[in-house]
């Protein structure tokens, strides 16, 4: 039997529990990283917390709908046992008739022949540092030795304001992200330096000017490269190139995996690749519900 909670009914250590264990594992679905980034949510629960589907949702003119907040790339159906396509059907159907429109990004164990296939890209780090940079491109080899040339110092920082005044004055003109969605993105990055889960690594020049920088959250054996900007000086010293190079550097030779979170932007897309990731697939959902 599948049910609906909401999140002040959640029996949250056994919803934990079941992201935690769940064969398809991913750190959107934590219940604190959901407080944190969704405006409110609910959770559909089948028997004793077995499988679970959390539902961020938001409601606009007296009308309740399911969204995919920011900062968040796969959610659907977690859980340590099997998830077939009649399972996430069943799912599909439960979701309260109060949502009249539903948007979701489902996780690479969820596929449903309705859904919509978009790409994330993992790159494995159980390999020495040269190693894991000869399956970089000739073009991102080329763009590394070049940034590696010249005086840029790497530091480790436990604030982001300044990256994300970087962020929109370069994005205000092509992406818009509503003021709140950084507040968000504070609010999870405060709650992660608290639990010592997370790196803020900056990128300074000779002049100590800040050209960018890359936020990664760490957690279950996984690095999620959450957010990154860099100004036009930055862009030309393939800083970004560097930053990400530097953490595959310290963690190569370990199990961890180097999750991009992947791009339909085919330019970004290909950045990712270029340093040897590989392509997972993911799912989406746009529906409108008419009863």
């Amino acid at each position: 039997m599948i049910r609906y909670v909401e999140r002040e009914k959640l029996d949250v250590k056994k919803y934990d529990t079941c992201i935690e264990q769940s064969l398809n594992h991913k750190i959107y679905g934590y219940s604190w990283y959901l407080d944190n980034v969704a405006d409110n949510w609910g959770v559909l629960i089948y028997d004793d917390y077995q499988y679970v589907m959390p539902l961020p949702w938001r409601k606009k003119y007296g009308i309740h709908y399911v969204y995919p907040p920011e900062w968040t790339q796969q959610l659907g159906v977690f859980s340590s046992n099997k998830i077939d396509e009649t399972l996430v059907d069943k799912f599909l159907k439960s979701i309260p008739r109060k949502f009249k429109k539903i948007t979701a990004n489902f996780n690479f164990g969820n596929f449903h022949s309705k859904f919509e296939i978009k790409s994330n890209f993992l790159l494995q780090l159980n390999k020495s540092h040269d190693s894991i940079v000869q399956g970089y491109s000739k073009l991102r080899k080329r763009h590394l030795k070049k940034t590696l040339e010249h005086s840029i110092q790497l530091t480790i920082s436990d604030n982001c304001s300044d990256l994300i005044e970087i962020f929109m004055s370069q994005k205000k003109e092509t992406i818009h992200i509503i003021p709140s969605s950084y507040k968000k993105l504070e609010n999870l990055i405060s709650y992660s330096i608290k639990n010592k889960n997370i790196k803020i690594i900056k990128a300074i020049d000779a002049s100590n000017k800040l050209l960018g920088g890359a936020i990664f959250i760490i957690e279950n054996r996984k690095i999620y490269y959450l957010f990154s900007t860099v100004n036009k000086k930055g862009q030309d010293l393939f800083v970004m190139t560097q930053i990400i190079n530097s953490m595959v550097n310290q963690y190569s030779d370990t199990d961890y995996i180097l999750d991009f979170e992947g791009s339909m932007v085919p330019g970004i897309a290909q950045f990712f690749k270029s340093f040897g990731a590989v392509e997972e697939t993911y799912f989406s959902l746009k529906k409108y519900v008419v009863f």
